[in-house]
Formats: structure tokens, C-alpha cells, sequence
């Protein structure tokens, strides 16, 4: 999304002499401080493939039968769904060439850079009103022309809303007829003026490789067994005694069995106990061999320790997000952002700030979705609410319609969690909306919040690819 030079744009009653152009009640002028607007572009690419389509026949009766329905707008609850009114109103009978608004227009216009037709580079331009009771100036100008087997698509419109609402309802009615749509996230591409600080940490050598023999599938119980304990205990005994329960004796051996593709991760240690008991770990030589040989343990170096507590979730996931994308064919994960501060607000208020573990571009079927993903290696007892309600405050409440979904991820979890929304009946993820509900906003925020959380990196992905499907379904 590009943002072009201020208009003044007046209403009939409000005219004064001087407009340039003018349609449906809508004046435009070149003049300074009075109802300003800044023109927003954005560009759509459509490939139409082989068939052999005619502009006025085909193309453009596909663009003028976009979809009639709100993007996330109220509806009247007290009229049927056919009785709902028109969303979208032409306001061109036809296309008409941009060169004729170009003469009609702007020929006299000294400053080209307070313009709106001059700069479409476009063949056709129509208008159209996107119907929004609370937006002053809904007006569309789209601008298009069709090379070979491509349509190419300019939107210009004067509110942010508005601009995505219409780019989102064009993409997806290509979509709709099975053509190949590219289209950039406007969410995305405004994400950057929101950033106020990048948190990314570098991963040490033992922390990647900690983190690639997590990733090995075959290794997952071991870990889990192995985080459990260093979680609760800070260290992991290695010895087998008759305490242990068949399957966790099973674990145990299998992790000993793996200790080579641990060498570098644990580290031998000696508890050192006083009055019966145990003070801290040591790894200095005991100065009875009885002692070290009955109270060797292994953990990780503290460093190691540090990088485990604080870091290898959020990298985990982001290796499985890498996994969903070069494997999964339902959507397209097209770009990522990590450990990023942002301020919705933009108001330098440090109490609005929001950092986010990790955000998503996906595309499925020519529309984007933004969503964002908070790693818990730990998930504890009232989380969920803790979180949606720092989703409403800190992005909801401002007004900033970016964010699509909330994901919240976490690899193990408290008793009493309320973990992985699932509908039991239908098998199925429900999510939690967040939306604001002041009327009078500018863009309609509207943000499905799910949480998830599971052990096993398969089971991981495939949760994270069925959010992201309901986020979809759901939109």
C-alpha cells in the first residue's frame, strides 16, 4: 500500500468554486487544510490462465458482480439476508478510458502531484461507493487493463478500511472463478509504522543444536521426559531404580540409549547435600567416589538452561511455521516476522506496547490473513483470559484493523488449563472473537483468538494448520 498526495474532498452542500472533478455528491479540490484526504493505492495482478476472455464480455462482468455481502460490518438484525441492503454501488455505467478523464479532468491541473487520474497507468477506470455509514468519503476509483492473459488492477480509495475491503472482496471474487490472484496484505505491508522495537535474540551453537534433535520426531518423547524434569527438579537422574513405572523406565532407557545425540547438551553434575538436604549442583570431582557415583546427575550449562527457559519455544515454533510451509499445499505462508514490540496506538505510551513471539502473512485462494502467534512453553491455569485480554487492550482498542487471529501456543500446560478449544461434537477448533465495539471506528476490528498446546511436533503442526483453516473459515 503506497500513500499519495492530500485531496479536499467536499459534499454538495458543503461546494465551493474550484472543484476539479466531482461525482455523486462528491467534490474534489486541490485546496489545503479543509476536509483532507489522503489518497491510498493498492495493486491486484490477476492471471487468467488460457481461456480466450473478452474484456467487457467476461472480465469485467466477473469485477462488477463482486460479492454484495459486508466485510466485517454490521448487519441489520432485523432484515432478512435478501433484504440486507447493497454494500457496493457503481457509480459508472461503463468503464471509460483514463486518457477521457485525464482531458475532461486534469489538463488544466498544474501540480501533477495532487492528482487522481493521471498516475493510474491504467487502460479503464471505474467508481464505485463502498456503503459505510460512519466512513465521510467511501468513494472507489479502480483502474484496470487486461495484457495478454493478465488483469491488472489499481485501487485508489481515501480511508484505510475501505481500501482493504474492497481489495479483499476483488481478490476473493477472482479467486472465486479459479484464476491465479496476487495481491500484497495490506495488514502486512502497514504493519512497519506499528513497530516501535525488533526483540530478536541470537541462538547459540547449543541452543541450535538443542533445537534440531527437538525437531527430530523420533526424539520427542525423550525431550518431554527430559523438560519435565528439568523443569521440576532442574536436573535428570539417569539411574534406573525400582521407583519407576514400566513406562517411564522405558523412556529413561531410550534416553540412554540416545545420550551420544546428547553429548554438549547435559552435563554431569553432583548434587551437594547438607543436613540431608540437597543445596546446589556442583561439577567439580567429589572428594569421595562413593559420593560422586551415587549423586551424578545431568542438566544442561547454564547458559544452556537460559536459552531452554527463554528461547527455544519461540524457535521451535518458528521451525514447524517453516515446516507448514514448505509442505502444506491448503494455504501459502508468504512472509514472518519474530519478537517484534508494536504500538497500535502510535502514541508512544509504553503501557500500549504488545510484543509479538511471531506474525504470519498466509494466502489462501488470493486473500491474506495476518496472524499473530504467542509461544508458552508453559501454558498456566488462566492464561487465556490474561492474554485475550491484553489482545483487546493493546490491539483491539485501538482501532487498528491488522491483526485477522491470535494464536496461542504452548508445549506443556498446568492443571486447569482450558487448553485447545475443540467443539467435542464436530471435532473441531472454536475460536474466541474479540472485536471492538465502538461504532463510530474507523476500521472494524474483529480478531479470532485460539489456543492450542501439545507435545509432539506433528500433532503441534497439525494444530496450527486447522487454527489456521478455521481463521479462514470463520472470515
Amino acid at each position: 500500500m503506497s500513500e499519495l498526495s492530500v485531496l479536499s474532498i467536499l459534499r454538495e452542500d458543503e461546494k465551493v468554486e474550484g472543484a476539479f472533478f466531482n461525482i455523486d455528491g462528491y467534490y474534489f479540490y486541490r485546496l489545503n487544510g479543509i476536509h483532507e484526504y489522503r489518497v491510498m493505492e493498492h495493486d491486484i495482478h490477476v492471471n487468467l490462465g488460457n481461456k480466450q476472455l473478452y474484456l467487457y464480455k467476461d472480465v469485467i462482468s466477473i469485477l462488477r458482480d463482486i460479492d454484495q455481502s459486508p466485510v466485517y460490518t454490521n448487519v441489520d438484525p432485523n432484515k432478512k439476508e435478501d433484504e440486507q441492503d447493497v454494500y457496493i454501488k457503481w457509480l459508472t455505467d461503463s468503464p471509460k478510458g483514463e486518457y477521457e478523464y485525464i482531458r475532461d479532468f486534469e489538463s488544466k491541473i498544474y501540480k501533477k502531484d495532487e492528482i487522481l487520474f493521471h498516475d493510474f497507468m491504467k487502460e479503464y477506470i471505474e467508481i464505485c461507493k463502498f456503503k459505510d455509514a460512519n466512513i465521510d468519503c467511501s468513494i472507489v476509483f479502480i483502474g484496470y487493463t487486461l495484457i495478454d492473459n493478465n488483469f491488472e488492477i489499481k485501487i485508489k480509495a481515501f480511508n484505510y478500511k475501505i481500501l482493504n475491503n474492497i481489495s479483499k472482496k476483488i481478490a476473493q471474487q477472482f479467486s472465486k472463478h479459479k484464476f491465479i490472484v496476487k495481491s500484497d496484505n495490506l495488514n502486512w505491508l502497514r504493519l512497519d509504522e506499528f513497530i516501535v522495537e525488533d526483540n530478536a535474540e541470537i541462538t547459540s551453537p547449543n541452543g541450535n543444536k538443542l533445537l534440531i534433535n527437538t525437531l527430530k520426531p523420533s526424539m520427542g518423547k525423550i525431550f518431554e521426559y527430559l523438560f519435565k524434569k528439568i523443569d521440576k527438579e532442574g536436573y535428570i537422574d539417569l539411574k534406573i531404580d525400582e521407583k519407576k513405572d514400566k513406562k517411564e523406565e522405558a523412556i529413561l532407557k531410550n534416553l540412554i540409549n540416545n545420550k551420544k545425540q546428547l553429548y554438549g547438551l547435559l552435563k554431569p553434575y553432583l548434587k551437594l547435600f547438607i543436613n540431608n538436604q540437597f543445596m546446589y549442583l556442583h561439577d567439580e570431582t567429589a572428594l569421595d567416589l562413593k559420593d560422586e557415583k551415587n549423586n551424578r546427575i545431568f542438566s544442561f550449562s547454564p547458559r544452556l538452561m537460559q536459552y531452554y527457559q527463554k528461547q527455544w519455544f519461540e524457535d521451535f515454533i518458528g521451525e514447524i511455521l517453516m515446516i507448514i510451509k514448505d509442505k502444506y499445499k491448503g494455504f501459502s505462508i508468504k512472509s514472518t516476522m519474530r519478537n517484534k514490540i508494536f504500538n497500535f496506538y502510535k502514541d508512544g505510551d509504553n503501557s500500549h506496547n504488545i510484543e509479538i513471539d511471531w506474525i504470519i502473512d498466509v494466502e489462501k485462494g488470493g486473500v491474506n490473513r495476518t496472524i499473530g502467534i504467542e509461544c508458552k512453553k508453559t501454558l498456566k491455569k488462566n492464561y487465556n483470559k490474561a492474554t485475550r485480554d491484553k489482545v483487546y487492550t493493546k490491539i483491539v482498542e485501538s482501532g487498528k484493523a491488522i491483526v485477522d487471529g491470535y494464536l496461542i501456543v504452548g508445549y506443556f500446560k498446568e492443571a486447569g488449563f482450558l487448553g485447545d478449544m475443540i467443539l467435542s461434537s464436530q471435532d473441531e477448533y472454536k475460536p474466541s472473537i474479540i472485536f471492538n465495539e465502538d461504532e463510530y471506528s474507523d476500521e472494524d476490528v474483529f480478531i479470532q483468538y485460539l489456543s492450542i498446546c501439545d507435545t509432539d511436533i506433528k500433532d503441534i503442526q497439525n494444530k496450527i494448520i486447522k487454527c489456521i483453516e478455521i481463521i479462514y473459515k470463520n472470515s
